[in-house]
């Protein structure tokens, strides 16, 4: 049997910074402050979140290795759980209640198909 987690740290880390980036810039041009101020600021604040923390996880693409992958992917299923519930929660509608469930379906496949186990940083000379 294949193993479904194939997805790597360094492939996750720019997955992470995607996603960051999308969730900063999409509500600032598709205007959710005009139809829901809270809906901009959520996607804001997870962006935002999502940036540190990526940059502070043992993976390639960080700038200090504190967070190990185990415990930013829990963070990520939190937030996937989170991007499910909200649009429920605040009554968001259309693209903002969209936006807000794609990225709860989108982060949930990613912590799935991640694989967690620590890489090997040894060399071997032989």
């Amino acid at each position: 049997m294949s193993n479904i987690r194939f997805v790597t740290g360094f492939t996750h880390g720019f997955i992470d910074y995607a996603g960051a980036f999308i969730l900063v810039t999409v509500p600032v041009i598709a205007n959710f402050q005009a139809t829901s101020p809270v809906a901009f600021w959520l996607s804001i604040g997870a962006g935002l979140a999502l940036s540190t923390y990526s940059l502070l996880t043992d993976y390639a693409l960080s700038l200090k290795k504190l967070i190990p992958l185990k415990l930013h992917l829990f963070l990520d299923m939190f937030a996937s759980v989170m991007f499910l519930i909200v649009p429920f929660l605040f009554g968001f509608e259309g693209l903002v209640k969209w936006f807000f469930l794609a990225n709860g379906v989108l982060v949930l496949v990613a912590v799935i198909l991640t694989d967690d186990r620590p890489v090997n940083r040894s060399v071997s000379l032989n």
